[in-house]
């Protein structure tokens, strides 16, 4: 079994660069380290193969940011595209051996597993749905390892994997994978198999020692236990403590809670893998239901949302979605002005046509209002600008909301200030604005 993870590696390299391609967008396929992999693959191949097999294959330097993702921000490590095409062929070679350790409970992180897997055994939601199905079950226990990543050890991480991995060349290329930085990389390709691995020792200890007296699902370091009796759970709570600090972890304060609520108490829902879960029913929580309603117009966010959404009782999410989206443009225009902000001095002799146009009070003591008008531009796009010209003001004065688009507007500056090209005031009209203004009587 060793030497086939081996010869898995050195014979699925190919494979692994396009694998490793295909996970990239255009944008990172356009950099100079894919390109140069990819111009010519079975060259990098080859030259991998005669490193790993000579030993002389060294793993480059991490580039590291942070991540903000549901409140909190996260600390991710990416190598050099050369070695991540590496991981991924080791990554082949050692998965069905880490994938033996897993059970049917265990669905974050692992292949065909989670919240949109095919085979129902295999989905979260499907599964708490079964779950909550069952009246027999009154109470739940949920924990979640506290700074997971962060804190899974890699010496007991290298100890587990040795268990199930002989080779020593092997060994020797994971080792120096997960021993080049402290703790373990989020963003690697199997940093979810050995986070998983860590997890299925305290999932089988729990599966082994209650057995059917709990139904337990796991999602990567969160879990969700039910059971009869409130006593088995409280016990659980405990042992999962001592079971993970043996893995040097630790679990954020867990409570037992029943499913139903008591008797002239309001209803909490159970909140897990984002969703809210009731006895009838599995919703979006807040923060997947605001995510889904600002990514419904971006292509490439909505691929995994479709899938969220439909697994989910979103029925009345979708119409209410559908009713925003089915406004007119002209409405969704006004109601906020959106556009890039322009200067009314930036915009001179640009051809735009405005497409709303708003009167405002204003507070500064040479002109009693202004107009803030939204546009399209030619080679702007949406942009709004805000002027309180005496001649712009009048000429839009004379318009309402009906007279929109007003096309091929311009806009022209002299001595009397700004306007819009060919609405210049007569003689009379202006003459009359400068009396007003200063006060002056006719003679």
């Amino acid at each position: 079994m060793g030497i086939s993870t081996w010869t898995n590696i050195m014979t699925g390299m190919h494979t692994a660069v396009y694998d490793s391609y295909a996970a990239k967008n255009s944008r990172q396929r356009a950099k100079r380290e894919v390109k140069e992999v990819m111009a010519d693959v079975n060259a990098f191949c080859q030259r991998k193969q005669a490193e790993l097999a000579t030993g002389s294959y060294t793993i480059g330097d991490y580039r590291h940011f942070r991540l903000k993702d549901k409140k909190k921000e996260r600390n991710i490590s990416v190598l050099p595209y050369e070695d991540r095409c590496v991981q991924n062929a080791v990554k082949d070679a050692i998965e069905p051996l880490i994938l033996r350790q897993m059970t049917d409970d265990m669905l974050g992180g692992l292949p065909g597993c989670g919240v949109l897997a095919s085979d129902k055994r295999h989905q979260v939601v499907a599964r708490m749905r079964v779950l909550l199905n069952d009246r027999s079950l009154t109470h739940c226990l949920q924990g979640d390892i506290s700074k997971f990543y962060d804190n899974v050890d890699n010496i007991i991480s290298m100890e587990l994997i040795e268990r199930q991995v002989k080779d020593k060349r092997t060994r020797a290329v994971i080792r120096q994978h997960l021993f080049n930085q402290k703790r373990l990389a989020i963003g690697d390709p199997f940093s979810h198999l050995i986070a998983n691995l860590n997890m299925s020792v305290i999932i089988r200890k729990a599966k082994e020692k209650y057995g059917k007296r709990i139904a337990l699902v796991n999602f990567a370091d969160d879990f969700i236990a039910f059971s009869r009796d409130k006593k088995t759970l409280n016990n659980l709570r405990r042992d999962m403590r001592i079971w993970a600090r043996q893995m040097r972890l630790h679990y954020k304060p867990m409570y037992v809670r029943p499913i139903d609520a008591k008797p002239g108490k309001e209803y909490q829902p159970i909140i897990f893998c984002g969703y809210q879960y009731g006895r009838r029913f599995v919703h979006l929580s807040q923060q997947t239901k605001q995510r889904y309603v600002k990514a419904r117009h971006r292509e490439r966010s909505m691929g995994s949302y479709k899938g969220i959404i439909e697994v989910a009782d979103t029925k009345e999410l979708k119409k209410r979605v559908q009713y925003q989206d089915n406004r007119t443009m002209s409405e969704k225009i006004r109601r906020p002005f959106a556009g890039r902000p322009m200067k009314i001095e930036t915009m001179e002799g640009i051809p735009h046509t405005i497409v709303d146009f708003q009167k405002r009070s204003s507070n500064q003591k040479d002109c009693d209002n202004y107009y803030h008008i939204q546009a399209l531009a030619d080679g702007l796009g949406l942009i709004v600008y805000s002027t309180g010209a005496q001649k712009i003001c009048k000429y839009l004065d004379t318009k309402n909301r009906t007279d929109i688009p007003l096309r091929d507007m311009k806009i022209v500056h002299d001595w009397s200030g700004f306007y819009y090209d060919g609405t210049v005031y007569t003689d009379a009209e202006e003459e009359e604005m400068i009396r007003k203004q200063f006060n002056i009587p006719k003679q």
